[in-house]
């Protein structure tokens, strides 16, 4: 299969501005605006791709990551970028294969040997020109020369936030002395705890919404791992759960306008049988998947599932009239 650089996934899944103020430091305030303008765009960037007009996919792309670089699904921007970036290539288009073509290759060495780069110059060489696993120490690497060398970079707080899963659980050394399950288990918690310290560094941040959301994600799941686990092995309590139940009604009560999110937030909900929530309610479950479905690039656009997601997303638009 052709290399995807998807939003990061452990195991099953874990979760998974104007130009001139791309090095500008961190806002709290995200226009409601153009966090819609920004979400139009990414469904038009989705229409080209479905009709195989790649440049112009491309183009868009470009505009979208430079333009909303402090919007609440900015990691859903960049994942879309990086799919237009390969589908330019013609044998990337063409080739089935999991190496990236010569071409494709060649234009990441020179991407990546350019002297005076700016943070998005490093953001982009991160999401076209590393994987996960393959490039960690590398991938960590510029993430880091983004937090040093642009300290009030308005990518900052994204790139911290990736580092949470880069450093968390890419370290291949550890539990290695724990069965699969019982590591898959303390990783995932490794990451929630990583991810509440997040929260609390970070309070006016755009990165907010995807933290609450990956976070109480995280919690989940240890939770549903732990039912099966023995008494002794039980990690978290009520407490948490509570705050977990709590993170989740927040991306729904504060980023409405945050459409993956908020879906992916409903679900948290759902698995922790809460019911009660006015904001859970606004959406079923077969809904929120076709949410998720449409922000995710888990398929090429010659896959038939391409197309069916992104026109599933479209007759949804139209019967939801305020769909997020």
């Amino acid at each position: 299969m052709k290399i995807k650089v998807a939003y990061i996934f452990f195991f099953v899944v874990l979760f998974v501005h104007m130009p001139n103020l791309l090095e500008a430091k961190t806002s709290s305030k995200v226009d409601q605006k153009k966090i819609n303008e920004g979400k139009k765009l990414f469904l038009d960037i989705k229409i080209a791709i479905m009709e195989e007009r790649f440049e112009e996919a491309h183009n868009m792309a470009e505009r979208l990551i430079q333009d909303y670089a402090g919007d609440y699904q900015i990691d859903m921007y960049l994942n879309l970028y990086s799919k237009t970036f390969y589908l330019l290539d013609e044998d990337y288009r063409n080739v089935i294969s999991e190496y990236l073509p010569k071409g494709l290759k060649e234009k990441i060495k020179d991407m990546k040997s350019k002297e005076k780069k700016t943070a998005l110059d490093i953001v982009i060489i991160f999401e076209v020109g590393t994987w996960p696993i393959v490039h960690k120490v590398e991938r960590i690497k510029y993430l880091n020369m983004i937090i040093k060398q642009f300290p009030s970079s308005i990518w900052r707080d994204w790139a911290e936030w990736e580092l949470i899963v880069e450093e968390t659980v890419r370290p291949e050394e550890k539990y290695q002395d724990k069965s699969d399950e019982e590591r898959q288990r303390l990783l995932i918690k490794d990451l929630f705890n990583a991810g509440k310290k997040y929260i609390e560094r970070h309070p006016g941040s755009y990165m907010q919404a995807r933290a609450l959301e990956a976070t109480s994600s995280w919690g989940a799941m240890v939770i549903a791992l732990e039912n099966s686990a023995s008494r002794e092995e039980i990690t978290m309590g009520e407490n948490e759960e509570d705050e977990i139940i709590s993170m989740s009604k927040k991306v729904l009560r504060e980023y409405p306008r945050a459409g993956y999110m908020c879906a992916c937030a409903r679900d948290t909900l759902r698995s922790l049988k809460v019911t009660k929530f006015k904001e859970i309610n606004a959406f079923s479950e077969q809904e929120d998947k076709i949410i998720r479905k449409f922000y995710l690039n888990a398929y090429e656009p010659s896959d038939s599932r391409f197309k069916n997601n992104v026109k599933a997303y479209m007759k949804l638009k139209k019967e939801k009239e305020k769909l997020p």
